[in-house]
């Protein structure tokens, strides 16, 4: 299985010190390869989020459980 994951946030105008509800910026990528349910790649576009790849990964796999099942059942 692979995911892709994209996180965007709005621009923070430091001149007005507001955000900027026009702008959205790319603060986050990255690329999860799963193997029999274990994570065996990934690659990652954010050091923060790097310390949070395995708690990520578990998240990914139990939400697309959850998905598969709501697939499998609009199919019958």
């Amino acid at each position: 299985m692979f995911v892709y994951a994209v996180e965007k946030n709005y621009h923070y105008n430091n001149h007005s010190q507001t955000l900027d509800y026009t702008k959205l910026n790319l603060t986050f990528t990255g690329r999860y390869y799963f193997d029999n349910e274990k994570l065996f790649y990934s690659i990652i576009k954010n050091e923060n989020r790097n310390k949070s790849k395995q708690k990520d990964a578990a998240d990914f796999l139990m939400k697309s459980k959850d998905y598969m099942k709501i697939l499998r059942a609009e199919l019958r």
